[in-house]
């Protein structure tokens, strides 16, 4: 970016120049901010999770952690859709078959992290009953007071008929969404000007 920006210098004027620099200013700190979430959003849970069942992920299953950030920023895509599927049911299984409450609230946890991915969120949108399986027991954990801390966590965090199934999640999505459009705007309002003034110069649009 920084090369089309020095680039765009040759062929523009200095008030076009000083127009692109201050739009490429704001972009660059929407980008550093969602990189920010993004850290925030994996350490936070990893202290949720110890907060409410006691449980370490190195102790228990490392390995889940791993999966969370692998499909964190993965496009969905059928060649990891089975593997996918494949750790839900592992986990749900896990749930099933454990005796301790604090094990099977980890287990829901890392569940409903993964399918806040945008991974999860792209595959669970994607197949409608699925996605009311989900939103329905994401409401039934709000309600039903299964542990103090877990039903807190879950009316604090997750929310139904939205993109992403965590409230954070869908405003990160939509204010990246927001400032995105604005940025496109101004970039479309500036080229419109050129045009309309029917500007002598030729300015490369980085």
């Amino acid at each position: 970016m920084y090369n089309h920006i020095l680039f765009a210098k040759l062929f523009c004027t200095d008030k076009e120049y000083i127009n692109r620099l201050e739009i490429y200013k704001v972009y660059r700190n929407i980008l550093l901010e969602l990189i920010s979430n993004k850290e925030k959003y994996i350490g936070q849970f990893v202290d949720d999770v110890y907060n409410i069942t006691g449980v370490k992920f190195d102790k228990l299953d490392p390995k889940f952690i791993d999966n969370i950030i692998f499909y964190n920023n993965l496009r969905y895509s059928e060649e990891h859709r089975v593997e996918f599927i494949y750790i839900i049911k592992e986990l749900l299984n896990k749930i099933e078959i454990n005796i301790f409450s604090t094990n099977r609230i980890f287990y829901a946890m890392v569940i409903f992290k993964l399918l806040d991915t945008k991974f999860g969120a792209d595959f669970t949108n994607s197949y409608k009953r699925f996605k009311n399986v989900v939103d329905s027991k994401i409401a039934e954990f709000q309600n039903q007071e299964i542990n103090s801390e877990f039903n807190k966590y879950i009316k604090d965090n997750y929310v139904v008929n939205r993109k992403y199934i965590s409230k954070e999640r869908n405003k990160i999505y939509y204010k990246s969404l927001l400032k995105t459009t604005l940025f496109s705007l101004i970039a479309f309002n500036s080229l419109y000007k050129k045009i309309k003034n029917k500007a002598s110069y030729n300015c490369i649009i980085s």
